[in-house]
C-alpha cells in the first residue's frame, strides 16, 4: 500500500505563455510481503518512497494548439526508473 500526494501551481505569465510547477510523489506504508520480492526480481521494489518536481512553460498559439516543455527532476527516494527527464508537447484541443 502506498499514500499518494499531489501539489501543483500555474499561471498565465502573458496573453500566449504559461507556467506551472508541480510537486508529487508516494509514501510507501510499510506493509508489504518482503518474501513475494525474493522471488527472483531484484529490480523489483514492493516498497518504496518517491518524490519529483515537474517544471513547465508553454505557448498557447491559438485556442486549439499549445507547445509545451517540460523538465522533471527526482527530489528523493529510490526507484529503478529514477532519472531527470525532458518532454515537449504538441497539444491539439479542438
Amino acid at each position: 500500500d502506498e499514500a499518494r500526494y499531489l501539489l501543483e501551481y500555474g499561471f498565465d505569465i502573458s496573453f500566449s505563455y504559461y507556467i506551472r510547477a508541480k510537486f508529487d510523489g508516494l509514501k510507501g506504508l510499510g506493509n508489504s510481503d518482503i518474501t513475494a520480492a525474493a522471488q527472483g526480481n531484484p529490480t523489483l521494489n514492493l516498497e518504496f518512497d518517491q518524490a519529483r518536481l515537474d517544471l513547465t512553460a508553454g505557448w498557447q498559439g491559438s485556442r486549439e494548439w499549445a507547445w509545451e516543455f517540460t523538465y522533471g527532476l527526482p527530489l528523493y527516494g529510490r526507484n529503478t526508473l529514477r532519472g531527470e527527464t525532458i518532454q515537449i508537447a504538441l497539444i491539439y484541443s479542438p
